[in-house]
């Protein structure tokens, strides 16, 4: 499948709520960048890769104050102190996974889909890099690469509730609402959480015809994050074919303000990185 093509139950809003979907996405990469916001608790958080052999001291010396940068969301300042371990060190899946994080971050999803895929091929016991590398291609559009990166997450971790809802996120993207449904619900109720979760079990269930589950799946999704658009996209959609017109309108106008918002805090994060970007030698 090519990246590009959007099946037809992602249809309308996802292209452009990827930042939200990012950034409600707890992982530390895990909301859209070219978009908006970061992830939902769709995915694992960032464990440390397994490293073959002995790391040198100042390689782990870099990847802990890259760390301390990244989560003061000093993205420029980690990225050059991870660059500096990654050529001291090439081998190192940590030092791999550490720069997905931050082009995760800095809304940059090619270099963060490279450096996971770079993680997971130097560490392939690293769940937490298949799963992050699932949510960027989820992001980048190709939710069958998602589905099957998900589905090797799974097979490292088959505890984790949230990679089966991953996977189910992949199969909503596919057009497949029924499997969706049957790999979100158990896992919401085994905890998987997450506003975008629950916006996707109500849209497969919306798909599927049941109008009531969907609407509640919606309305467990606005508790986890009223800011969400994806979410009132998707239920204006659901009140509108139930007949419900006027409270569609409502979610409408609901769904064009939070993507603004959105769209305001993208723009204003990608200004601030650019600011704080160093300035080329002459």
């Amino acid at each position: 499948m090519g990246r590009a093509k959007r099946d037809e139950a992602a249809k309308g809003p996802w292209a452009g709520t990827g930042i939200a979907f990012l950034v409600g996405l707890a992982a530390v990469a895990l909301v859209s960048g070219r978009r908006g916001a970061p992830p939902s608790p769709a995915v694992p958080s960032p464990t440390a890769a397994a490293v073959t052999g002995e790391r040198p001291p100042e390689v782990r010396t870099w990847l802990d104050e890259a760390r301390r940068h990244l989560e003061s969301d000093e993205l420029n300042e980690a990225q050059s102190l991870l660059e500096k371990a990654r050529d001291r060190s090439p081998q190192d899946p940590e030092v791999a996974f550490a720069l997905g994080d931050v082009a995760y971050r800095g809304l940059q999803m090619e270099a963060a889909e490279r450096h996971y895929r770079r993680a997971s091929a130097l560490d392939p016991r690293s769940a937490a890099a298949l799963a992050n590398l699932a949510l960027v291609l989820l992001e980048l559009g190709d939710a069958q690469g998602a589905g099957d990166a998900a589905s090797r997450a799974i097979a490292l971790d088959p505890r984790d509730p949230r990679l089966s809802a991953l996977l189910g996120q992949s199969r909503l993207r596919l057009g497949q609402p029924a499997e969706a449904a049957r790999l979100l619900e158990p896992a919401l109720r085994s905890g998987a959480g997450g506003a975008t979760n629950w916006a996707a079990l109500g849209r497969a269930r919306d798909l599927l015809g049941q109008t009531e589950p969907a609407l509640q799946a919606f309305d467990e999704a606005v508790k986890e994050d009223p800011q969400l658009p994806l979410v009132h996209y998707w239920r204006a959609e659901c009140l509108r074919k139930a007949g419900r017109d006027r409270e569609a309108e409502r979610e409408r106008a609901e769904y064009r303000r939070c993507q603004e918002r959105v769209e305001r805090e993208t723009q204003a994060r990608l200004r601030a990185r650019l600011r704080a970007a160093p300035t080329p030698a002459p």
